[in-house]
């Protein structure tokens, strides 16, 4: 846990150095205050754990005559709402994703990440919330809550942007961390 703070930390220190780079001729004042924007989500998730004691996981609650890795792929939905710092084109984030993992082991994973964060002009994003996922005690699925950190990158194409984004989430100790690499593209609805 300390190492993730440690971690943690360094981001929130390194993440400000875009902003500061950039000149004040670069960033036009023509950024609305306050935009909605949606879209689809894809990507794979890993979980730290042995594969034997995944698999063991995973058959507590759906019993099967098969082999469960813990390496799965991921469907979802993101919507975000970004609010205008001020004069500068950075903007305060608060993003929900819900996401389903494991459709292709033929096992449902549902997952409720909201995120806080900012967003940079350069497209660096960061941000830190909980997350409420299923996890099996007993041969039951029940919800479990831990906090999750996500960067990413968003790339702009003309009429929508494609976000890259690295999810951590570092589960207590009597269960197993996960990290996501997710993409997709979003569409600007309200502005």
């Amino acid at each position: 846990m300390k190492r993730f703070l440690g971690i943690l930390c360094l981001l929130f220190l390194l993440v400000p150095w875009p902003a500061v780079s950039q000149s004040l001729e670069e960033t036009p004042l023509s950024t609305p205050l306050a935009r909605w924007v949606f879209g689809p989500r894809v990507g794979v998730a890993y979980v730290a754990a042995k594969p034997n004691d995944w698999n063991a996981a995973v058959q507590d609650v759906y019993a099967a005559a098969r082999y469960y890795l813990p390496v799965y792929s991921q469907i979802g939905l993101s919507t975000e709402q970004r609010i205008a710092l001020g004069d500068s084109r950075h903007s305060f984030v608060f993003q929900e994703l819900l996401l389903i993992g494991g459709i292709d082991q033929n096992i449902v994973l549902p997952e409720v990440n909201l995120l806080l964060g900012i967003r940079f002009a350069s497209g660096l994003s960061v941000g830190i919330g909980p997350n409420v996922s299923l996890r099996s005690a007993d041969s039951d699925a029940t919800p479990t809550v831990a906090l999750m950190a996500a960067i990413g990158w968003t790339f702009r194409l003309a009429d929508f942007s494609v976000p890259l984004e690295l999810v951590i989430v570092p589960l207590p100790a009597d269960w197993m961390p996960t990290g996501s690499i997710l993409s997709g593209f979003d569409f600007a609805v309200l502005q």
